[in-house]
């Protein structure tokens, strides 16, 4: 049997043997007809003073077999309790503890069960209407704290709610009125390979591509969020020359927007590079390699972006082979002054050539990081030195 410590502010006040006294910081209230409380009793040897004791204190008594069985069956919110024998304090006598409902479930006193505290302590000399204020200030008690704490819950749920409601407002401000913008990508010679799409909010509260994400993938709206994007990157094409890089998520990647008549991409797959982070998760590789092989039959090319960014591998790059790797800016930043860092890249590069993928070294913003990326043989370049982010004027065949 378990050997329980009383919670203080009822211990104390329990008197000597009995243990049934009334807790301190609860008042008494009595009633002429007094609903019975329901008490489940652990074992099937109840004596028959303890039968006639519970009766007369007006409790409801169910016998269960094991202290599991009985917790199993205490529901809270009706005040339920939970009788279990204690060996005696002295000359074997037997004796019992009640538990009661502490009004918060993740409650756990020292010998007691999770949301349940010991109330009293039952003997022979222990008398009914005694029992009965203890357990009736207890189970008060512990209604007040679960109304107490219903309140605050109801409290939490409504900020929660207005906090969702505010953040789909201003998404939904931003995802009407985002444009988009296109950094040129080019070679070592200036030329054109072709522009990466880049998102640009406006509106509703949202001032960056990274904070606009994170509240989309917080409200679940990411598959929205790429339906939209495809759209204005398709519906710009025409006025683009070159290929055309778009970022996704890669779960993206496995949904139905990039074959999707409706929203135009596909029509053009041929002219667009798929731009992933290497970050894949833990998809299955065969479902990872059937989608892709998928994709690239519809004309995309896959392009594996940040290489060189926290949290990359370059077994994925193993795994995808895309035709086109993105070196991350912190591999190419003052890359001139990082012998180590030059290693590396070239490393990137010779691997590259070996497997048919192009290089495009991101994050170029002075001479010369882009005199020793193109010596280290990155074909292609992109960065601010060579050209920044811009939107396009709007089509007069949309404004009309």
């Amino acid at each position: 049997m378990r050997r329980v410590r009383l919670v203080p502010s009822i211990s104390r006040a329990l008197g000597p043997g009995t243990g049934s006294a009334t807790p301190r910081g609860m008042h008494s209230t009595t009633t002429d007809a007094p609903r019975p409380f329901l008490a489940y009793i652990v074992g099937h040897d109840t004596p028959e003073w303890l039968e006639s004791l519970l009766g007369h204190a007006g409790l409801e008594v169910r016998p269960c077999r094991t202290a599991a069985e009985a917790l199993s069956r205490i529901e809270d919110e009706h005040s339920e309790l939970l009788i279990e024998r204690q060996r005696g304090r002295s000359s074997g006598f037997p004796s019992f503890v009640v538990y009661g409902p502490s009004g918060n479930p993740t409650t756990e006193v020292e010998g007691s069960y999770p949301g349940l505290i010991p109330i009293c302590s039952i003997t022979r000399a222990t008398e009914a209407a005694q029992l009965r204020a203890s357990v009736a200030h207890a189970v008060a008690w512990s209604r007040r704290r679960r109304a107490v704490d219903r309140a605050s819950d109801a409290r939490r749920r409504w900020r929660r709610q207005e906090r969702v409601q505010r953040d789909t407002r201003e998404f939904d401000l931003a995802l009407a009125d985002f444009q988009m913008a296109y950094q040129p990508i080019v070679d070592g010679q200036g030329r054109l390979l072709g522009h990466e799409a880049l998102m640009r909010p406006r509106t509703g509260g949202l001032t960056s591509p990274a904070a606009m994400l994170e509240r989309a993938e917080r409200l679940g709206r990411i598959p929205e969020l790429t339906r939209v994007i495809l759209r204005k990157v398709a519906l710009d094409a025409h006025r683009l020359a070159g290929l055309l890089f778009v970022n996704l998520h890669f779960m993206d990647l496995m949904e139905d927007h990039l074959v999707d008549p409706r929203l135009g991409l596909v029509h053009i797959a041929h002219r667009v590079i798929l731009e992933v982070t290497e970050t894949t998760g833990d998809m299955d590789p065969a479902l990872v390699k059937a989608r892709l092989g998928a994709l690239r039959h519809a004309g995309y090319r896959l392009a594996i972006d940040d290489l060189g960014a926290g949290g990359s591998t370059l077994a994925r790059l193993n795994h995808m082979r895309p035709e086109i790797v993105k070196l991350d800016k912190t591999l190419t930043r003052s890359i001139q002054s990082s012998a180590s860092a030059q290693h590396l890249v070239r490393a990137i590069v010779r691997y590259c050539e070996q497997v048919g993928s192009s290089v495009v070294a991101e994050g170029v913003e002075t001479p010369a990081e882009q005199r020793v990326l193109t010596e280290l043989g990155c074909r292609y370049l992109q960065g601010y030195l060579l050209g920044e982010p811009a939107s396009l004027l709007p089509d007069v065949r949309e404004v009309g």
